[in-house]
C-alpha cells in the first residue's frame, strides 16, 4: 500500500493569482499556445452566481465521444468542483475549441481506469498528482487503486444542441464586465498583500527586475493602473492612440517610473493603486457592444503588449502586468 503524507492544501491569497495565470491567455485570445493537454472551464459561482473560470490538465480526451476528463488536483476541497456539483451545466475551451459541457464525476472503478492508462502516458505528472494528495507514490497497481479512491476525476460530454441556450449581446456584455471586475478585485487583494509584506528594507531592495527597485516596481504597477481608465477612454472617443517606437517608449517608461517613485511611500502608492481601480471599474461600466472591440497599436514591451490591443484585451492585460512585476518582486524578497 503507498505510503500516506500531509496533503497539499490549494493556493490561497497572491499564490492564487500566479496559479490563475494561465486563465489570461486564453482571454487575450492565446490559448491555443497550451495545446490540447489543457483547457479553461467555465463555471459560475455557487454561492455569488458569478461567472468564473479554472485552467485544468486533461487527462484525455475520447474523440469518439468527444468527452474530456479532468482530474481534480486538490480533491473535493476545489472551488470549481464544488461549482460543478451545484451547477453542471458549463463550457470548456480546448485549443480554439468551444464546447457546451455538462460535467459528470466518474466512479472509483472508472478513475482507476483513467489513471492506469494515464500512468502508462505521464508517469512524472500522476506523481505529482498524488503528492498532492499525501500519497509517495511508486508507480504500483496498490497507489493507483488507492489514489482513484479520493481523487475526483470529471468527464465533460458534449450536450446535445437542443440542450445549448445562447446568450443575448446584453448578457454577453455583463459576463464579460462581471469577469474582468472579479479579475481586478483578485489582483487589488493581491497587491496590497504584496505591499503588506515589505518591509522598509524591501521598498528599496533591488527586484529581479534590473530596470527598478521594489518600490519602483510596486509605484509602476499603481501608476499604470492609474494611467489605464484615461487611456480607455481616449480609444472609446475615436480619437487616435500616440505611438511611440519601443526604442524610446521603454527608456521613457523606465525614467517616468524612476522620478515619480522618488518621493513614493507605501501608503501613497495605496492611494494612488486604489484610486486607479476605482476609475479603471467606472470606465468598465461605460462600456458595451463594439465599445470592447475598438482598439490602438501599441509599442513591443513585452511578450504580451505589442501591436494592435482592443479596449477588452487592455483590461485583461493588466493582470498578466502585475503578476510578472509581483513574481520579480518575490523572487527579491527570496534571495
Amino acid at each position: 500500500m503507498p505510503t500516506k503524507t500531509a496533503k497539499r492544501q490549494p493556493p490561497t491569497d497572491l499564490s492564487r493569482l500566479f496559479y490563475r495565470a494561465p486563465i489570461l491567455l486564453y482571454r487575450i485570445g492565446l490559448g491555443w499556445v497550451l495545446g490540447e493537454r489543457f483547457l479553461l472551464l467555465h463555471h459560475t459561482g455557487r454561492k455569488s452566481g458569478l461567472p468564473r473560470e479554472t485552467v485544468l490538465e486533461v487527462v484525455r480526451h475520447d474523440e469518439e465521444t468527444d468527452t474530456y476528463i479532468v482530474a481534480s488536483g486538490f480533491g473535493e476541497k476545489s472551488d470549481w468542483f464544488k461549482n460543478i456539483q451545484h451547477n453542471p451545466q458549463v463550457e470548456i475551451e480546448v485549443g480554439r475549441r468551444h464546447l457546451q459541457v455538462t460535467a459528470e464525476r466518474l466512479t472509483p472503478e472508472e478513475a482507476e481506469q483513467e489513471l492506469l492508462d494515464y500512468a502508462g502516458r505521464h508517469p512524472r505528472a500522476l506523481r505529482t498528482l498524488a503528492g498532492y494528495f499525501g500519497y509517495d507514490y511508486s508507480g504500483t497497481g496498490d497507489d493507483i487503486h488507492a489514489l482513484a479512491q479520493e481523487l475526483p476525476m470529471i468527464a465533460f460530454r458534449p450536450r446535445q444542441p437542443a440542450e445549448v441556450s445562447d446568450h443575448t449581446p446584453q448578457q454577453r456584455d455583463l459576463d464579460k464586465r462581471k469577469q474582468i471586475r472579479a479579475e481586478l478585485e483578485a489582483t487589488r487583494i493581491a497587491f496590497h498583500q504584496l505591499l503588506d509584506r515589505l518591509s522598509d528594507a524591501d521598498w528599496s531592495r533591488q527586484s529581479a527586475n534590473p530596470a527598478w527597485t521594489n518600490g519602483e516596481l510596486m509605484y509602476h504597477m499603481a501608476f499604470s493602473l492609474e494611467r489605464l481608465p484615461p487611456e480607455i477612454d481616449w480609444i472609446h472617443k475615436g480619437r487616435p492612440f500616440p505611438e511611440l517606437p519601443a526604442v524610446l517608449f521603454n527608456p521613457f517608461n523606465v525614467v517616468v517610473t524612476r522620478i515619480g517613485a522618488r518621493l513614493a511611500t507605501p501608503e501613497s502608492v495605496t492611494r494612488k493603486y486604489d484610486a486607479g481601480h476605482a476609475a479603471t471599474l467606472a470606465a468598465l461600466n461605460r462600456l458595451e457592444g463594439d465599445d470592447w472591440h475598438k482598439g490602438a497599436t501599441f509599442p513591443t514591451v513585452d511578450q504580451w503588449l505589442g501591436g494592435y490591443r482592443t479596449i477588452e484585451w487592455m483590461l485583461h492585460y493588466f493582470s498578466i502586468h502585475f503578476a510578472e512585476h509581483a513574481a520579480q518582486i518575490t523572487r527579491a524578497m527570496a534571495r
